[in-house]
């Protein structure tokens, strides 16, 4: 085991000496205040190059969120065109029934008088002939009365 995690360090420290022999190698010609600036501008457009695609991610995140808030609210505008109309016709509906009421109030305000003075007339026809019979009678009463009271 320790033969072969050697023959990797080996190869790990190999690697790293070839890519700094390659490095320098590419920047030879280069003065240091030169490699400098170099690696100052790279970073610079690595770092303008990510802020670019997170503007973007952003932007398209935003794009997302206000088409998804436009097709919300065109929804919920025609539901309250909807219900705006719904209300019209239930408003319409409340003036015909309230319109149908006070024509059955009236009716039956028209019924019930009609009622009461048929009711009063028949009242008033069968006390006339109760008090016609009675009267009728009195003068036979009277007399059998009086020859009742004659007799004792």
């Amino acid at each position: 085991m320790d033969r072969h995690a050697a023959l990797h360090a080996a190869r790990d420290d190999r690697s790293a000496r070839v890519s700094s022999t390659l490095a320098r190698a590419a920047f030879r010609g280069f003065s240091p205040g030169v490699m400098e600036i170099l690696i100052a501008l790279l970073c610079l457009a690595v770092g303008a190059a990510l802020g670019w695609f997170i503007a973007q991610s952003r932007s398209a995140a935003t794009a997302e969120r206000a088409r998804f808030a436009t097709e919300q609210l065109a929804k919920l505008e025609t539901e309250l065109t909807t219900l705006r109309a719904r209300a019209t016709e239930l408003e319409a509906e409340r003036g015909a029934l309230k319109e149908a009421q006070a024509k059955l109030l009236e009716s039956f305000k028209a019924l019930s008088a009609d009622a009461l003075r048929s009711n009063n007339q028949s009242f008033l026809e069968l006390a006339a002939k109760r008090s016609a019979s009675s009267t009728s009678n009195l003068p036979t009463s009277l007399a059998n009365a009086s020859r009742r009271s004659t007799r004792w």
